[in-house]
């Protein structure tokens, strides 16, 4: 496993930068949604000491204000939203993972686009 660490150059809509893990190291596909998953580290934006930062899976709806399910479908890239760059819609399966406990996206996609269902079953 390989776990990378970036932090923000500035304090972006009070994010502090971002937490990836691959979770088969080395070994292929590495891909963002198949075998690499991120995190972002942020506060709200009155954070102070008494407030600790969260860690919030990227795709969740706490994370942003998007329709994080299609953006995980989509294939679609997101740029300079909450982050440095680009952000791939693999990015944002850790959120449908975390919320639907499935990779079905990865089995059954054109079934879950047409459908709005977030399970192949």
């Amino acid at each position: 496993m390989y776990i990378f660490v970036k932090a923000t150059s500035e304090m972006n809509y009070a994010s502090w930068g971002w937490i990836y893990v691959d979770i088969n190291g080395a070994k292929g596909p590495n891909t963002y949604g198949k075998d690499i998953f991120g995190f972002g580290i942020y506060a709200n934006s009155s954070w102070n000491k008494s407030q600790q930062p969260k860690l919030i899976p990227i795709g969740m709806r706490e994370f942003a204000n998007l329709d994080m399910s299609l953006a995980c479908l989509s294939g679609d890239t997101y740029t300079g939203y909450l982050a440095e760059g680009d952000f791939k819609s693999g990015e944002f399966c850790t959120g449908w993972i975390m919320r639907y406990e499935n990779v079905d996206y990865l089995h059954c996609k054109e079934h879950l686009i047409k459908t709005g269902e977030h399970s192949c079953k």
